[in-house]
């Protein structure tokens, strides 16, 4: 009815995501990727020491595709570092808003391994 001749339509699937990276990783595409979904890296803890400078904010799950905002009750490097020993401990990886000395704001995941 809709005038479409099926052995001529190929099926496709597309699947949206936001992509993290390994810390310090270059994007070398080599899969059918779209780069604009690349939302950031992650990160081990002892990779976290070069942002000692910066605040941190840990957002509930479901927040976790929000972009940073700038009201946020920051945490400091020590006590950031103090609420994820929990998540590092049950071997959780949290999505976490980095708020750079600069103001600059970036999503990260600390993973645990």
């Amino acid at each position: 009815s809709l005038g479409i001749i099926l052995e001529n339509t190929v099926q496709k699937v597309l699947f949206k995501a936001e992509l993290y990276l390994p810390a310090h990783a270059e994007f070398k595409n080599r899969l059918p990727i779209d780069e604009t979904n690349i939302r950031g890296y992650y990160y081990r803890l002892h990779e976290l020491q070069s942002f000692t400078n910066s605040k941190f904010y840990i957002p509930k799950k479901p927040d976790w595709l929000r972009h940073p905002v700038m009201q946020t009750d920051w945490l400091n490097f020590d006590d950031f570092k103090q609420r994820l020993t929990i998540f590092m401990q049950s071997k959780n990886a949290p999505l976490c808003w980095l708020k750079k000395p600069s103001g600059s704001m970036e999503k990260i995941f600390v993973v645990w391994w």
